[in-house]
C-alpha cells in the first residue's frame, strides 16, 4: 500500500483541465503516490467505506486534489468523508485510525487572486474559506499540512488552446510546489 495517497475528489475528471493536468504531473514527480479517482471508482456516489479505509490505514500523506467549487471542495470529496471518515474508525474511540497521518490540500482556484481579498470579490481570503478541513484534521487526529493552489485556473471554451496550454503550464508548476511542500513532512523516494 501507498504511503502517500492522493484522493482526487473532481466529479467530472474527464472534462478536467487543471485538476487532471495537476495530477499527471504529480504522478510523474512522485510515481511512488497512489491516486484514487473517486469519480471513476464511485461514480454513484456509493463510497466504499471498508475499501477506502484500508487504502488510508497505511498512508502517512493523505492529498485531498480539488477543484474549488462554491468557496470549498465538491460534492464527491465531501461524500468520501462522510461515508469514510466514520465513528469507530476515524473518531469516537481511543484509537483513531487517522492519527498521527498528514493532511495536505491541493486545489486550483478558477477566480483570480485579486478576487480573494478582503474587500474585493468574495470578501474572503482562501485560508478563510478552509475552516472544515483544519477541523475534520484535528477532530480525526490528523496533522494539518496546510494547502498548495493555484488562481485563475478556470477554462470556459474548450477550443481555446492558448488558455488551454497556460492553464496546464500552472498546474504542473502547482504540481511542483506540491511535491516540494510534502517533501518538508515526509521523505520521498
Amino acid at each position: 500500500m501507498a504511503r502517500i495517497v492522493v484522493i482526487d475528489g473532481h466529479p467530472e475528471r474527464p472534462k478536467s483541465i487543471a485538476n487532471k493536468a495537476v495530477l499527471e504531473e504529480f504522478g510523474k514527480l512522485v510515481p511512488e503516490a497512489e491516486t484514487v479517482h473517486l469519480c471513476e471508482l464511485y461514480p454513484d456516489f456509493r463510497i466504499d467505506a471498508s475499501r477506502e479505509q484500508q487504502r488510508l490505514a497505511p498512508a502517512e500523506m493523505i492529498i485531498f486534489q480539488y477543484p474549488f467549487w462554491w468557496y470549498g471542495a465538491p460534492s464527491l470529496l465531501r461524500r468520501y468523508l462522510e461515508q469514510v471518515f466514520l465513528p469507530g474508525w476515524a473518531y469516537a474511540t481511543e484509537k483513531k485510525a487517522l492519527a498521527g497521518k498528514n493532511l495536505a490540500l491541493s486545489f486550483t482556484i478558477g477566480g483570480t487572486e485579486a478576487e480573494y481579498q478582503r474587500r474585493e470579490g468574495v470578501m474572503h481570503t482562501i485560508e478563510q474559506f478552509l475552516p472544515d478541513m483544519l477541523a475534520t484534521a484535528h477532530f480525526t487526529g490528523m496533522t494539518y499540512r496546510g494547502a498548495v493552489y493555484s488562481f485563475d485556473m478556470a477554462c470556459f471554451d474548450p477550443s481555446d488552446q492558448a488558455r488551454i496550454s497556460a492553464v496546464q503550464a500552472k498546474a504542473r508548476d502547482q504540481a511542483r510546489r506540491l511535491k516540494e511542500h510534502i517533501a518538508q513532512f515526509i521523505a520521498l523516494s
